[in-house]
């Protein structure tokens, strides 16, 4: 059909040596206005070479036939069946294969089809939504609300003027007093229809270069993957996103929390009663806010960038039939530490005494200025929480049991070596495997030291 074009536009042109040239240029051209993003641009360049092959085929090869194989028509129906075959071959290598697992993509494409039909019908609705619920607040809980605000106002001020008052507890504003009469979830307008004893699985979101570049590159990948498996081994829990610096928008996150029902976005710029914490709380830390939640009883922190297996939800529910308080988790050599950050748990409502000792010291501006590091979320942990859990906890440990007498073995065996709890996707053996478990450490002695 190209051929056929271009013989009627150009005519004799078309018989030059130059026409060649011409249908690169305009196929460029054409690939360039049409196709500008890259995964297109591959697309253009396949269909452009496609039609050259088109075009030249006719031409050369009667003239290959005629030079090499003129006296042998079997060569020539050999040589032109490999032909065929090869320009099949490397027609289909051209195809560009997905970047990403057909689920996933299958996910997206949904998603974006349903945002088309949707968005306009979710904004409507969460708007009356968000009418109703301010006329349905009272003048009394407003009147709350406002001299709530004003206290912790009046916390911050005078926490910073002066150390003095550290030292004198009567005078010392305790923030958990306001927390606990806070009438909302330390979320979103969305969270407070799942009412009080809320089980949520906490993960900070946010576009760093400081913190992890490569999770900075994949953040938006990863939130998706992990609410979905959250949806599926967590049926019953909610997956609370606290996020900032995110490139979402608001009809996006409509678009995600009505699709998979299991989600919440917490954008830690609108929570009234925190003001604006990003200044003096890292945003690792953001995933703890639940802690000083009335409304949730049980409580995880997790990492957005670690995958969700069966090993580590059956010790959860092992935890959860349990006396403990805490759940800790180590299945590394290098999960030295006491606490992992995102892989711990805490049964909120078995010991308000601990939960406001680690609130009211969470939300200090002068303690969180000492954890800005890295590391700073495990150490906060390792100073603040660890001295309550270390004889209140559940702890499964794979490599570490020397060193913590009271941790047990996971309930099952690793799928692989690379398929550790708290590994970082897509978790393969390159990526920091394991090695083998000290026999001491496994749940049977006759167990895989690799898999343990």
């Amino acid at each position: 059909m190209v051929d056929k074009c271009l013989l009627l536009l150009f005519n004799n042109w078309y018989h030059r040596r130059y026409w060649l040239w011409t249908y690169l240029f305009t196929g460029d051209c054409f690939c360039w206005i049409l196709f500008r993003r890259k995964a297109f641009i591959r697309n253009g360049h396949c269909c452009l070479w496609a039609g050259l092959g088109t075009v030249v085929f006719p031409f050369v090869l009667p003239w290959i036939m005629n030079r090499f194989f003129s006296n042998n028509y079997k060569d020539a129906l050999l040589f032109e069946s490999v032909l065929i075959f090869l320009c099949i071959f490397f027609g289909l290598l051209m195809i560009p294969l997905p970047i990403e697992p057909s689920e996933q993509r299958r996910l997206r494409i949904n998603l974006q089809k349903e945002a088309k039909k949707q968005v306009k019908k979710t904004i409507t609705n969460i708007e009356n939504e968000n009418k109703q619920t301010k006329q349905s607040i009272t003048e009394h809980e407003s009147l709350c609300l406002i001299i709530i605000k004003i206290q912790f106002y009046s916390f911050e001020i005078h926490f910073d003027e002066s150390k003095e008052l550290s030292l004198n507890r009567k005078n010392k504003f305790d923030i958990t007093e306001y927390l606990n009469n806070y009438p909302y979830p330390l979320c979103s307008e969305r969270s407070i229809k799942h009412g009080y004893n809320q089980k949520v699985i906490a993960v900070s979101s946010y576009e760093s270069d400081r913190d992890n570049i490569n999770l900075t590159n994949k953040v938006w990948y990863y939130t998706l993957e992990f609410i979905s498996e959250a949806k599926y081994f967590y049926p019953d829990w909610r997956v609370r996103i606290y996020y900032h610096n995110l490139n979402i928008t608001n009809d996006e996150i409509y678009k995600i929390e009505n699709y998979y029902k299991n989600v919440d976005f917490c954008s830690v710029y609108n929570i009234d009663i925190l003001s604006n914490i990003t200044y003096y709380m890292p945003g690792r830390f953001h995933r703890f806010i639940p802690i000083a939640d009335r409304f949730v009883d049980i409580y995880m922190s997790r990492d957005i960038d670690s995958p969700i297996f069966k090993r580590e939800v059956l010790s959860v529910n092992q935890w959860l039939l349990s006396d403990k308080i805490y759940h800790i988790m180590r299945d590394h050599p290098l999960h030295y530490d006491v606490i992992l950050a995102g892989l711990w748990a805490f049964k909120l409502s078995k010991s308000k005494t601990m939960t406001n000792e680690i609130v009211e010291n969470l939300f200090s501006k002068t303690i969180l200025s000492s954890y800005n590091s890295m590391t700073g979320d495990q150490d906060f942990l390792k100073d603040y929480v660890w001295p309550f859990a270390q004889n209140h906890s559940m702890q499964y440990d794979s490599f570490h049991c020397d060193l913590y007498p009271l941790s047990i073995p996971f309930p099952i065996s690793k799928l692989s070596n690379s398929q550790f709890v708290g590994c970082r996707r897509p978790c393969r053996y390159y990526q920091d495997p394991p090695g083998p478990c000290p026999i001491k450490c496994l749940l049977h002695k006759n167990e895989d030291t690799n898999l343990c």
